[in-house]
């Protein structure tokens, strides 16, 4: 039997695992990589791992840092 190039949905067999992405595609453990035909509608518009939005990403975190939502004055005064 040939093995499918397509990830599907089948309760006979186990699901492979997607363990990275670039653009349009997904890879396995196995390094196969397949075309992402079902993704979200944020990979849809941007694709996986778009460097742009990781760096977004990593300025936002760096920005917010390790701290607590109720620091701020305001919130610091209901709490």
């Amino acid at each position: 039997m040939t093995q499918s190039r397509v990830l599907y949905r089948s309760l006979a067999a186990a699901p492979r695992t997607a363990v990275g992405g670039d653009g349009v595609y997904l890879f396995d453990q196995e390094g196969r990589r397949y075309l992402d035909a079902c993704c979200g509608v944020v990979v849809s518009s941007l694709g996986h791992n778009h460097r742009r939005v990781i760096e977004a990403i990593k300025r936002q975190a760096e920005a917010l840092g390790p701290r607590s939502w109720r620091s701020s004055l305001p919130s610091a005064r209901l709490g």
